[in-house]
Formats: C-alpha cells, sequence, structure tokens
C-alpha cells in the first residue's frame, strides 16, 4: 500500500482500525465505551474520509481495485 498518497493510505489503515473497534463492540458486549472516546473515533473517520475524497479519481479507483484483487 506504500505507493498510494498519504490521504488513500490513513484511509485504508483507519478502516482498518474501525473495522476492529466495532468488531469488538459487536462480540464483546462486557467492553465499556466512553462517548468521548467514541466521538473522537467518528471525528477522526469523517476526517479521514474527506481527505480521502479530495484525492484524485484514478488514485482511489486504484486502491479499491487493490483492495479487491490483492492476494490475502
Amino acid at each position: 500500500m506504500g505507493t498510494f498518497p498519504t490521504a488513500i493510505r490513513e484511509f485504508g489503515e483507519e478502516f482498518v482500525v474501525m473495522q476492529l473497534k466495532r468488531h469488538a463492540a459487536d462480540y464483546a458486549p462486557d467492553e465499556t465505551y466512553y462517548k468521548s472516546a467514541v466521538l473522537r473515533d467518528i471525528i477522526n473517520a469523517e476526517n479521514v474520509i474527506q481527505r480521502f475524497h479530495r484525492e484524485p479519481a484514478k488514485d482511489r479507483r486504484a486502491f479499491a481495485a487493490w483492495v479487491v484483487l490483492r492476494t490475502r
């Protein structure tokens, strides 16, 4: 993922972090979540998404193709 612009790399990294947090919330019901931390995560995710959308469409499309076609 190192060849993508910074904003696209940050989007990919943040997506993984937020997905892990969502899974934890789904499968660890005894976990405590604080409103301030959740709001901070939401603001951070919104900012990352906005920066992602400011990148050229060709880079966003290349990233989408990379996500779908990469070997896992």
